[in-house]
């Protein structure tokens, strides 16, 4: 399809974008025409880039939040009898992150410890329940223990034991290797795990958050290597999308979302690893987007969740751009109106009358003027 528009209609890049110059002496006379196909393509491209931004930093902080990409894991104590015939089990529940916080636990049960006020958790941010269960005959029983950062060795065991009511019994076994003292809680009857050493588990924890922090550093440069893609789209478009830029300033709020997004407390920003190119688009630093995941795992997952808000939440890129406020797609739509409407007024032979030749020019002057106030508006 093939769009004219009437002389002196609008004047805005955007709008010289699609229709051409018509102060120009060369439209003036026979108008200009643009592909509306094209046009809806390109806005539909804006559109579906945003989106996919959108997208990826909700995987980023669903991966982050689930703890799925941890390499290190080990099992919870398998359920055991005591000498008095009471069947105990062992779970975790209400954590803010399960898997990881299931666990810590399972190797807090089978792991060597320093001191008996060591903490039991190595992760200060994690927090849940560990619930026993206590099956006697038909008897079934249960009872949690709340395990935060503030759980020690000892605490744990004696919580156990006071909760138990004597039916199962935690202790804290202590041994003695090359003159240290070593503490590990012992479920007794339970048939034992194998003893991780402190030192070793401490190397497995760095294993998997090392790991964790490369697919974050990975996820945050497909998620900017999307973004480039998107401000070379808009920036080098000659056919419409470059007014994006200049007119409605959907670059300048790229710029402004990397300057400023943080996470809800302020200690984790866009800024201190993604900058922006002085040849145009952003960077990564990876060292620095590593280090700030190794420091504050939970920060950047609260950053990635305002980063997926901020492009496509209520308030977001893709309201105020792909969505434009409804805007966007107007155009799209009022285009292939114009279209539509041409290809019609050119192939039905009823616009060789004057006065109904004058009645379509009124009608798509219209259609154009309409399109190109819709294409003026801001975003707010």
């Amino acid at each position: 399809m093939r769009v004219s528009s009437a002389n002196g209609i609008f004047s805005s890049s955007l709008y010289k974008a699609y229709f051409g110059d018509q102060n120009s002496s060369t439209n003036s006379s026979k108008g200009s025409s643009v592909n509306s196909d094209a046009i809806v393509s390109q806005l539909g491209d804006v559109k579906s880039k945003l989106l996919s931004l959108a997208a990826k930093s909700k995987q980023s902080t669903e991966r982050i939040s689930s703890g799925e990409s941890s390499s290190a894991s080990t099992s919870l104590p398998p359920a055991y009898t005591t000498p008095d015939n009471v069947e105990v089990s062992v779970s975790t529940e209400n954590a803010n992150k399960p898997t990881r916080f299931e666990n810590q636990i399972s190797r807090a049960l089978s792991k060597n410890f320093n001191s008996p006020d060591k903490k039991l958790l190595n992760n200060s941010k994690l927090k849940g329940d560990v619930k026993v269960t206590l099956k006697e005959g038909e008897n079934v029983e249960s009872f949690s223990i709340k395990v935060d950062k503030n759980t020690t060795v000892q605490s744990f065991v004696n919580e156990f034991n006071q909760k138990a009511g004597g039916k199962a019994t935690a202790e804290l076994d202590k041994t003695t290797v090359n003159g240290k003292d070593k503490y590990k809680i012992n479920l007794v009857g339970s048939p034992g795990t194998p003893t991780i050493d402190e030192e070793a588990s401490d190397e497995q924890d760095r294993v998997a958050n090392e790991a964790d922090s490369a697919q974050f550093e990975k996820d945050i440069k497909d998620f900017v290597t999307d973004v480039n893609k998107l401000v070379i789209a808009v920036s080098n478009n000659k056919n419409g999308l470059a007014s994006l830029g200049s007119d409605v300033g959907l670059i300048d709020s790229l710029k402004d979302l990397v300057k400023n997004l943080k996470s809800d407390d302020g200690s984790v920003s866009l800024s201190s690893f993604v900058t922006e190119k002085s040849s145009g688009g952003f960077a990564v630093n990876g060292a620095a987007a590593r280090e700030a995941f190794l420091s504050n795992s939970d920060g950047v997952a609260n950053l990635l969740n305002n980063l997926a808000d901020a492009v496509a939440g209520s308030q977001g890129l893709t309201k105020d751009y792909a969505g434009y406020g409804g805007s966007l797609d107007k155009i799209s739509s009022v285009i292939k109106v114009i279209g539509r409407t041409q290809d019609k007024y050119s192939t039905d032979g009823l616009s060789n009358d004057t006065e109904i030749r004058a009645q379509r020019e009124q009608n798509l002057s219209e259609l154009v003027n309409y399109a190109g106030r819709l294409s003026a508006q801001k975003a707010s």
